[in-house]
């Protein structure tokens, strides 16, 4: 079978594997590889607090809580109490709504008062209930993936297609703090931000949310382990998944060496540097040092031909972006609509409420009190996400990189936003998760933690300008400031 490097995706040819040595050299971009054969299927089980994976002659199974760690544990409790709180006073209005009888309201709004407040009630301890007693079970073949989520035996299952290439992936991190974690490239993030991935024909496949964090990798190499076995052919030769990104150097004078400096059948290298042959095995390699995968992050971007952000260099230590109002389109369009939609909900059952309270006899309008307090967060939640909609579309922004600071000043309707952080060596832009839009991650553009901007970009002029920025402050960090002569 033939083997891919999984650092640039060539095919790695025969002549390029040594099965003695169990190493595998990319004859096009140099890396190293251990090679391994036919993972052997695992047996037993693994097993912790709050999950357990078994392995069959053919078939895996994990099963684990939703509740993942006393974080979603407490969410699940808040969830329950508020929503048990909503339906009590729901009660209370529907009581006092039969006391009083027609007189009190018209009976139209009292049901188009009370269905949406009773089901958003439900909804709630619904919600708090499954994080609290929930169930996941995933079900593993060699052609197929089952995950099934349950409370208290009523759930429902999906069934998803695996491919040959199918392997799962984990993340480190809780869940709340995976989701902000990004890890920053011209080709955009790509950090695993659900408990478990695994990759088929039918879309991701997330599960696990009550797997420990610091027990997911042995999870994931389990299920890892199951699929190699199942799926690879008994001669196989593979690299490992997960494996390192080791880069050749010489034993001697511990340089970077190319792909042509390496005799890969008889596991030599031919130094151009010191002009030795050595032996070469995985202990003579390593990964790539950070000057290494700076360089690689500062492959040049051009720019979008349609853009119409505005870069200038007064001089060799200060660069200048504008960024002129883009409109409502794109992701501000989307808020925006959402955000119009979401007040004139709120505002139409705040109508009702304030009908209730006004018209009716002071029972009622006592009982109708704590809805009104409820519709006036989400009143206040539309009007601010109406808030941010439109500052992004017809906000300016100015940035300066500066060799002391970065700076940026944010103009919206005549009002003036500064934010400012200290330029420090080493410092650089990065792309990170700004927010969710349908399930979706919209991104932005930071330096450090005080300065982000940039959600309502084009992807394209986001890696430009993550390019230029991170250039710019690569070459202030390569050229000192010069000490002005004294006197």
């Amino acid at each position: 079978m033939s083997i891919l490097c999984p650092n640039c995706d060539a095919e790695i040819v025969e002549e390029r594997l040594h099965r003695d040595a169990a190493l595998a050299c990319c004859g096009q971009c140099g890396t190293l590889w251990p090679l391994a054969g036919r993972a052997p299927l695992p047996r037993g089980e693994i097993a912790g607090l709050g999950y357990r994976l078994t392995f069959g002659r053919d078939r895996a199974q994990l099963d684990y809580t939703m509740r993942a760690g006393p974080a979603a544990a407490n969410l699940g409790r808040v969830l329950v109490f508020l929503g048990i709180a909503a339906l009590v006073f729901d009660l209370g209005l529907l009581a006092a709504l039969a006391v009083r009888g027609a007189a009190a309201m018209p009976g139209f709004f009292s049901f188009f008062m009370l269905i949406p407040l009773t089901a958003g009630a439900l909804a709630l301890s619904g919600a708090g209930l499954f994080i609290l007693y929930g169930r996941g079970r995933l079900r593993l073949d060699a052609q197929s993936a089952v995950l099934r989520r349950e409370l208290w035996g009523m759930g429902r299952e999906w069934r998803y297609r695996l491919h040959k290439d199918s392997r799962c992936e984990h993340s480190l991190l809780p869940f709340f703090q995976a989701n902000s974690a990004s890890k920053s490239g011209h080709t955009g993030p790509t950090t695993v931000r659900m408990p478990f991935t695994i990759g088929t024909l039918d879309g991701p496949l997330n599960f696990g949310f009550g797997v420990p964090p610091g027990e997911r990798a042995a999870v994931a190499k389990g299920l890892n382990d199951f699929l190699d076995a199942l799926t690879l052919p008994p001669d196989a030769f593979t690299i490992p998944r997960s494996a390192p990104t080791l880069y050749p150097f010489c034993p001697r004078c511990a340089r970077m060496l190319g792909p042509a400096s390496i005799d890969v059948p008889s596991v030599e290298v031919d130094c151009p540097f010191c002009h030795s042959r050595s032996p070469l095995s995985l202990q003579h390699a390593r990964p790539p040092t950070p000057e290494e995968e700076q360089r690689d992050t500062l492959r040049p971007v051009p720019r979008p031909p349609k853009s119409r952000i505005v870069l200038e260099r007064p001089d060799a230590s200060r660069m200048v972006l504008y960024l002129p109002p883009r409109g409502l389109k794109g992701n501000p369009l989307g808020m925006f609509v959402f955000a119009v939609i979401w007040t004139c909900f709120s505002g139409g059952i705040g109508m009702a409420i304030l009908f209730a309270m006004l018209t009716g006899p002071k029972p009622v309008r006592l009982v109708a009190a704590f809805p009104a307090l409820i519709l006036l967060l989400f009143l206040g939640i539309g009007v601010a996400m109406l808030y941010f909609s439109l500052r992004g579309a017809f906000s300016k922004k100015f940035l300066y990189v500066e060799r002391g600071r970065v700076f940026l000043r944010t103009i919206f309707w005549g009002r003036t936003t500064d934010r400012e952080r200290p330029r420090e060596t080493g410092l650089r832009a990065e792309i990170v998760v700004a927010y969710r839009q349908n399930n979706n991650p919209v991104y932005r553009l930071q330096v450090g933690k005080e300065i982000s901007f940039g959600s309502e970009l084009e992807q394209a002029e986001k890696e430009w300008l993550l390019f230029e920025i991170n250039r710019f402050l690569a070459q202030l960090d390569a050229t000192p400031e010069t000490p002005t002569p004294q006197g």
